[in-house]
């Protein structure tokens, strides 16, 4: 592939584009419809975007604390002792 046929795909791209992110968007479309629909405008005055609903893939991701950890590793034991149906 040339570096102008490669150019020319990155246009289209910003056109049309495709793949996963594309996919997300017309979800997120389609939840914020669905959220205006039924948003009580006195409590949130303001409509929902589509943004709102779009996963964020480029945030890193945050390392929990070993307090959090521990936490976490804790209610797991617990759940565990507790057995089935407790």
């Amino acid at each position: 592939m040339t570096s102008r046929e490669y150019a020319g795909w990155m246009e289209f791209y910003k056109l049309e584009p495709w793949g996963s992110e594309a996919e997300w968007l017309h979800t997120a479309q389609v939840l914020a419809m669905m959220a205006n629909v039924n948003r009580d405008a006195k409590r949130r005055p303001q409509p929902y975007k589509a943004a709102d609903f779009m996963p964020k893939f480029d945030r890193p991701a945050r390392v929990p604390t070993a307090e959090e950890l521990d936490k976490k590793v804790g209610a797991i034991f617990r759940a565990m002792k507790a057995g089935p149906g407790s």
